[in-house]
């Protein structure tokens, strides 16, 4: 049965996925990486210092796994590359990991710390540098009995990981008031999600078609929302209005967290 009730689809807790190169020590991942290491405000929130940027095309080993643009690599064989101590437990977080058969099944030892971690400090550019090393120096080894183990972490599109580049920069670059607009806007979700669907309000903007999906074939891609901004002002400002506008920013926000993955791979 469908549920009447829409709320986020962006996860709360990020996921974990565990890559082995054991079947294959001398591959390469078939992925770019994305530098979160060069001393801007955007990486505030980054929670290691490099990301996938973009999948390579074939049978890869990342394509394999399930690697998606976005994910984090936050341990190198154990070796953790963290910008800042994890606020999840590893417990809670979904194993996202693909096993083909039993030499990819790897110890925890071999992919990051179930205690605390002690985070090392470096200098703007030293984090990226090392992550890059470490794979290179296990790599370099080519040997089968020690292959590379990534661990990577996957957040949701609003998660702050995500989302905190567009509160700063739809303020300018103003740190300040993209952190409060980014509590701000936490506190609204939490008070408006999740919506009825089958309020009289939205029904009244869903049968206007002030809000629809335009019927394209996108595959697997995201949708594409028509809205029609003079039929939702004809609504007028009351409180109708402010749960439609809920609901459209949400939307708005899967809209364009799944477009900039889509991009990006």
């Amino acid at each position: 049965m469908t549920s009447s009730n829409f709320q986020s689809t962006s996860a709360d807790v990020p996921s974990r996925l565990v890559v082995s190169f054991a079947t294959d020590p001398s591959a390469s991942l078939g992925a770019s990486l994305f530098n979160h290491d060069r001393g801007d405000q955007s990486e505030l929130y980054a929670p290691s210092f490099c990301s996938i940027s973009k999948l390579m095309e074939g049978d890869t080993i990342a394509r394999k796994n399930g690697v998606q643009a976005g994910d984090f690599i936050i341990a190198v064989n154990g070796h953790e590359f963290r910008r800042f101590p994890s606020k999840y437990e590893i417990k809670y977080m979904p194993d996202l990991s693909v096993h083909s058969n039993d030499d990819d099944i790897v110890s925890s030892d071999q992919t990051c710390s179930e205690g605390k971690v002690t985070v090392t400090e470096y200098q703007p550019g030293e984090g990226y540098t090392c992550t890059l090393g470490k794979i290179k120096q296990v790599k370099s080894t080519n040997d089968p009995q020690n292959p590379l183990i990534l661990t990577l972490e996957r957040y949701g599109w609003n998660s702050r990981e995500n989302a905190w580049h567009r509160f700063l920069a739809a303020r300018d670059g103003d740190v300040s008031l993209a952190l409060q607009m980014m509590e701000e806007n936490e506190k609204w979700r939490k008070s408006t999600f999740p919506l009825n669907l089958k309020g009289e309000g939205l029904q009244k903007i869903f049968k206007s078609r002030a809000i629809s999906e335009i019927d394209l074939d996108h595959g697997d891609r995201p949708p594409t929302v028509y809205v029609d901004f003079s039929k939702l002002q004809d609504f007028g400002r009351g409180r109708i209005l402010q749960r439609c506008g809920g609901c459209l920013c949400s939307f708005h926000g899967t809209f364009t967290g799944k477009v900039r993955k889509s991009k990006e791979s």
